[in-house]
């Protein structure tokens, strides 16, 4: 007599997602984050010019990168690029 029968449990989730092309953060969170990064040369906040793009496949796969963006501050006219990766952090 069989009171229960015995199911196999399925494999545990990874807490991880899996990676995916989405970046997990949007085009507005990488371009206030880039916003929050002083110049490098003067350390002011203010730019004139601020372009954010998705990262191209090479640096997504080589650096984690999810946007690369490219400033002009507005004070001494240096040009920077930054690398954010998914989470929200400045890789380069």
């Amino acid at each position: 007599m069989v009171l229960f029968e015995t199911v196999p449990r399925p494999p545990p989730r990874s807490r991880r997602p899996p990676p995916s092309r989405v970046s997990p953060i949007t085009l507005e969170r990488a371009e206030r984050i880039a916003k929050s990064q002083p110049c490098a040369r003067c350390g002011e906040y203010s730019f004139k010019q601020l372009r954010v793009r998705p990262a191209p496949d090479s640096q997504r796969d080589a650096v984690g990168t999810a946007w690369v963006v490219t400033r002009t501050c507005g004070i001494c006219g240096a040009v920077e690029e930054l690398g954010i990766d998914g989470d929200g952090d400045v890789v380069y």
